[in-house]
């Protein structure tokens, strides 16, 4: 009988993604607007995986679209100079050090993804 309960919670227990590494943003449903860019989607991930932990509090840990993120004036489309999900997150504003604090700076590629989402965005 014991045995029986230990598989019956341990098959209650499976998941399809590991939850404490990021995967439900990798491989789960997103939730996204319809249309959304490769760009959007691949940034979306990305900033769900290293922001949300901390910005949980704040609206845009939900926004499910481009327009959002512009509406919050955090993106200006075409231009990441003016955008300031990009200028935070590497300190251009000299504000602070890298984001996030608390696990070292996005790794370039991951940045560099986000950049190419924000050049993307219709200004």
């Amino acid at each position: 009988m014991i045995k029986l309960l230990f598989i019956l919670i341990f098959a209650l227990s499976c998941q399809d993604y590991n939850s404490n590494s990021g995967d439900k943003f990798r491989y789960g449903p997103l939730g996204l607007a319809a249309g959304s860019s490769a760009e959007f989607t691949a940034a979306y991930v990305i900033l769900q995986i290293r922001c949300a932990s901390c910005h949980r509090h704040s609206n845009y840990a939900g926004f499910k679209s481009e327009q959002a993120w512009k509406d919050a004036g955090l993106v200006v489309g075409g231009n990441t100079d003016a955008s300031t999900i990009i200028t935070r997150i590497r300190n251009y504003e000299g504000t602070g050090s890298d984001m996030p604090d608390d696990s070292g700076p996005i790794p370039d590629e991951e940045f560099a993804a986000l950049k190419t989402w924000v050049q993307s965005v219709t200004p």
